[in-house]
């Protein structure tokens, strides 16, 4: 009788994974009635103020974008020392601005620049702080020259020559020369700027005998305002992971949602040349020319980088198109 019962007791038990499965449905069970109860008011009154402000900041995009189109089609407050947008940024632009969700606020194609800038007195009162800018004091002459292209031979020479000889007065391009010159340099002449440069025309002035001038190299930077954080990580990804612009960042979402897009360190340098008015670059001719020559290397390989970014985006754009089609 024993061993009969025990036989029963057997049978009767419930195996192992009928029991795991038995425990899931009653798990699943719980969690649908926990779904169909009633929100509590306070999460009801967090994500309608939540909806409402995304709408409300969807709204204000609208209308900067719609400010900021208007803008660049008339060069209207446009606040670069250029007063305009760089060429080889356009095709990007296109791309960006036609579509809904981004708009770009700021951009520079990348430039070679003699910058001269004097520190700002620690001292100084709060009139004149507001009045600084970006060289520093405003007895500062900024660009001396600056050029969103590679440097030519031509004017790879006459910097040399400015800075390691102090040729005053030296020029580069004058009006009679400068139909000729046209096959050499195309159009670029037009990218040419600066304290040195008069209706087209490169003519060195004496080197500033206070502050600080130096060579600079400054990559390809764009701002653009997205409508929303996905909207925003899309493009980051586009330019961080696609393209390896690995500077790039979005900045936390406020009344405005800006991704920034920035070469990787290495691409750009800065090197003094003249300091407190000593110019330590006298008679340095090689040292000068190599490192134009390597700002002109530096710009080649960011145009490079332009061009990858921009079938980046457009590849992504293409993509998230048909993803959300």
């Amino acid at each position: 009788m024993g061993e009969e019962a025990d036989a029963v007791a057997v049978d009767t038990e419930v195996p192992a994974p009928l029991q795991k499965k038995q425990r899931q449905n009653k798990e699943w069970q719980r969690l649908a009635d926990a779904q169909t109860t009633l929100v509590p008011p306070q999460y009801q009154e967090h994500k309608q103020s939540y909806h409402a402000k995304q709408q409300q900041c969807e709204k204000e995009f609208v209308a900067h974008k719609r400010q900021v189109l208007m803008n660049l089609s008339s060069n209207a407050c446009d606040h670069s020392p250029k007063g305009g947008v760089d060429r080889k940024c356009l095709p990007l632009m296109q791309l960006l601005n036609t579509h809904e969700d981004y708009v770009t606020t700021s951009s520079c194609s990348g430039r070679i620049a003699l910058f001269h800038s004097v520190a700002i007195a620690e001292n100084c009162g709060a009139a004149e702080s507001a009045a600084a800018v970006k060289r520093g004091d405003k007895d500062a002459l900024g660009w001396l020259l600056v050029k969103h292209e590679a440097l030519t031979e031509r004017e790879v020479e006459f910097l040399v020559h400015a800075l390691c000889d102090g040729a005053e007065g030296s020029v580069v391009a004058d009006a009679a020369g400068a139909a000729g010159r046209q096959h050499e340099e195309g159009q670029r002449e037009g990218e040419l700027d600066g304290v040195w440069v008069r209706e087209g025309v490169l003519r060195a002035s004496s080197l500033p005998a206070f502050g600080l001038v130096a060579l600079k190299m400054e990559p390809f930077v764009m701002h653009v305002a997205c409508r929303t954080m996905e909207s925003a990580k899309w493009l980051l990804s586009a330019a961080a992971a696609d393209a390896g612009f690995r500077n790039s960042g979005v900045t936390p979402p406020g009344k405005k949602i800006i991704c920034g897009i920035r070469h990787a360190a290495g691409l750009g340098f800065d090197v003094p040349l003249v300091m407190d008015g000593v110019n330590y670059v006298m008679g340095q001719h090689a040292y000068v020319r190599r490192l134009l020559q390597m700002a002109n290397t530096k710009m080649h390989s960011n145009d490079v980088r332009l061009r990858r970014l921009e079938a980046a985006v457009a590849a992504r754009l293409d993509k998230r198109g048909a993803t959300e089609g």
